[in-house]
């Protein structure tokens, strides 16, 4: 029995492997990750996020005869070919593009739905394409996380497969826009042919080529002496890109001319709301031991962020202390997985009488470890039993869980699609690597933009490049301010159920 003892007691010492679930979900955390390395769209959408890795040598080595498809880049794959493979490339034992691809250590990125259709036609020779997050667990292994998390993901891949664009490429950069045979193009070019990661034949081009195979550990430990000789693997190729600047537009400035007994101002206040990871005190009362999902918890909600501060408006407008309890009314609930980005808007009453419009983007993006819910419960005061997936000895329960984040809006205006509009760019911002911090975005949006004129200006601003916000007001005869769609109304309903609702 003391031997039994002893090795359950040095089991449980060992330090426990990340599950796949997590890890993945530690990937999506990285900024660059959460934006496609090809099309540079923001990942917003979790569920939505595909990796598209190198296969393993392993999987090479099981797959010996996988014949080549001769195209366009057929002269680049000779040139890429090994000494010894070079006189007949259609003879291969495989396709010499993912011979030199593996010297590179191979690509582990993060794309978005429709590049990743594009990836899905290179081939399983030349890449992987699963759903991180989606319907796609089972195809996940270790190894094939592992391999995406040592890869260096988005970040790597544009500093290796991008270091080299040529002239003639930059009007074929990918853009969200970007048509399906576009993207095609593109990605065969970079991770098939990798005609952007190395650099033109010439005086210097020994010393940029050398840079490539140093600039991380990974290419490193792959490199063979024969990939380090650049004029034996590389055709002639037209002069470098410059790298492109990124420019910035000036906001068209308005003067705002204070009229009405409502404030002068678009938008009163900024608030996040999160869980407080404490139990509501009736809940603390209740025997949780009955619960059989964490999904039946429930926690108090918390305004924990908000800009300006709440003081900052009291000489005309009282700040709402019920929003959490408003936004979540049934409490922060968590979630086994996280849940795509959901926008609502409401309309609340202050203790002065006025009325508040607001709009809330909710994304589940907090991950908190199971122990730590598990403190919280008991921190909260609560004295009961736990549920059988908190019990510390519980092989059963969740090893995290994902935790909503309320994004919100509060303006005296109902500018709703305005609210819709800001909340999803700022979201975006967080996610990917901006110019500036994002309390910078905030600050413009909260005290910069101004309210416009009833009926004499139209103001127009953007958060992120290319999207740009437009808000009016109608003038005083006309009918009032309605700042939303009618379309999902009148393409739901029938007339006269319209006229019912109405």
């Amino acid at each position: 029995m003391e031997s039994s003892s002893e090795g359950i007691s040095s089991e449980a010492s060992k330090p426990k492997t990340p599950s796949i679930h997590k890890t993945l979900t530690s990937l999506l955390a990285i900024k660059t990750n959460r934006t496609c390395a090809d099309c540079r769209v923001a990942l917003v959408d979790p569920l939505q996020v595909y990796a598209s890795f190198c296969p393993g040598q392993d999987e090479v080595r099981r797959n010996p005869k996988i014949g080549i498809a001769l195209h366009d880049f057929s002269i680049t794959h000779q040139n890429f070919a090994p000494p010894a493979m070079k006189k007949d490339p259609t003879q291969l034992p495989s396709d010499p593009s993912v011979y030199v691809n593996q010297k590179f250590g191979g690509h582990g990125v993060f794309l978005c739905s429709q590049c990743a259709e594009a990836h899905q036609c290179l081939g399983t020779v030349i890449t992987r394409v699963v759903s991180v997050l989606g319907d796609d667990g089972n195809h996940w292994t270790q190894e094939r996380v592992d391999f995406l998390e040592q890869s260096g993901g988005n970040a790597r891949s544009w500093k290796v497969y991008e270091a080299y664009i040529p002239e003639r490429w930059k009007e074929r950069m990918l853009k969200p826009s970007s048509m399906p045979t576009e993207r095609i193009f593109f990605v065969r070019a970079k991770y098939e042919a990798l005609a952007f990661a190395l650099p033109p034949p010439g005086r210097l081009a020994e010393h940029a080529w050398l840079s490539i195979l140093e600039r991380n550990e990974v290419a490193r430990r792959f490199v063979s002496p024969e990939l380090k000789n650049i004029h034996s693997l590389t055709p002639s190729s037209p002069p470098l890109a410059k790298p492109n600047k990124q420019t910035t537009s000036k906001k068209d400035t308005v003067v705002t001319i204070g009229e009405g007994k409502l404030p002068n101002r678009l938008i009163d206040f900024f608030c996040v709301v999160e869980c407080s990871m404490k139990i509501h005190p009736n809940d603390a009362k209740k025997d949780l031991s009955q619960l059989n999902s964490p999904e039946e918890l429930s926690f108090w909600p918390e305004v924990c962020d908000c800009y300006p501060p709440k003081e900052t408006h009291k000489e005309d407008t009282e700040f709402p202390a019920h929003l959490p309890s408003f936004v979540l009314p049934a409490g922060c609930r968590p979630s086994l997985r996280q849940r795509a980005p959901s926008f609502f808007t409401f309309v609340l009453t202050t203790g002065e009488g006025d009325r508040l419009y607001g709009g809330c983007l909710q994304i589940y993006d907090e991950m908190k470890g199971i122990e730590k819910v598990r403190d919280g419960i008991i921190g909260s005061g609560y004295e009961g039993k736990l549920p059988n997936f908190l019990e510390e000895d519980s092989n059963d329960g969740p090893e995290f869980l994902f935790f909503s984040k309320s994004l919100v809006l509060l303006s005296h205006y109902p500018f709703f699609d305005l609210f819709r509009s800001s909340l999803k760019q700022l979201n975006m911002l967080t996610l990917v690597q901006s110019p500036m911090p994002i309390e910078r975005y905030i600050a413009n949006l909260c005290l910069e933009v101004p309210l416009p004129p009833q009926g004499k200006i139209k103001v127009q601003f953007c958060l992120t490049p290319g999207k740009i916000i437009s808000i009016e007001r109608p003038p005083k005869n006309q009918l009032p301010l309605v700042n939303f769609s009618y379309r999902p109304l009148f393409s739901t309903l029938s007339v006269s159920n319209i006229m019912v609702v109405l």
